[in-house]
């Protein structure tokens, strides 16, 4: 008696997937704070399409700027000017808008109704990061391995970061002016970032903050 196996088909993966969005829909947003998108995956960055993504109040459309921040996994959402306190805005998002690294697409647009609130603290200058300020914050968290006499670990030196390879990922530099996200530096701050060997860094420790991490993003970006 032959037997045969009936093998499941098949299946999509399960759709990107909004988690939080700040502001939260229909509440009220500083003017000049940027907007943010949290995803259930990461997004690669290359996959942002700005053109598929609209803000709005009424008929009357607005500039902006779409970046992703790979330590919350969020499509960002910048306006170049303050928005109107008072009035109410709408972002859409077509799920052309943003792809994720496993190559997954929104199953559905997104829309987001909010209203511009009085801004907050004046928005912090796009001056490149300088590297001193990445130092004191090496030699806390990381001398330990990465310090004047590694046992088998790269110094964080400027030059030995933009210079040197991971030893766990041959053909990986360290760090690639201008490209956090093909940085090993960066990609090892990032736990669970697909495709990085090895325990996430610092191995001893707290980990960093989210503000130190995207700090040393604005160092790589600025390069």
């Amino acid at each position: 008696m032959l037997l045969f196996l009936a093998c499941a088909p098949d299946r999509d993966p399960p759709a990107l997937a909004l988690l939080e969005t700040v502001p939260a829909a229909g509440a009220a947003s500083p003017a000049n704070a940027p907007i943010r998108l949290r995803f259930n995956g990461w997004l690669d960055p290359e996959g942002v399409a700005a053109g598929a993504i609209d803000l709005h109040s009424g008929d009357l459309s607005f500039g902006f700027t779409a970046g992703y921040d790979p330590v919350d996994r969020a499509l960002v959402i910048i306006p170049p000017v303050d928005l109107r306190v008072g009035l109410a805005y709408r972002l859409e998002v077509m799920p052309e808008a943003v792809r994720g690294l496993d190559g997954r697409r929104l199953a559905e647009p997104i829309t987001l109704d909010f209203v511009a609130g009085p801004p907050t603290n004046p928005r912090p200058p796009a001056d490149p990061v300088p590297f001193a300020r990445l130092q004191g914050l090496f030699a806390r968290a990381c001398d330990r391995c990465h310090g004047a006499e590694p046992l088998a670990w790269p110094p964080l030196t400027e030059q030995a970061l933009l210079m040197g390879e991971s030893l766990r990922d041959p053909g990986r530099r360290l760090v690639a002016p201008g490209r956090p996200l093909e940085s090993q530096l960066v990609l090892k701050l990032l736990p669970g970032y697909p495709g990085v060997h090895g325990a996430p860094m610092p191995l001893e420790g707290p980990p960093l903050t989210a503000d130190q991490v995207r700090t040393i993003i604005g160092w790589v970006e600025g390069l």
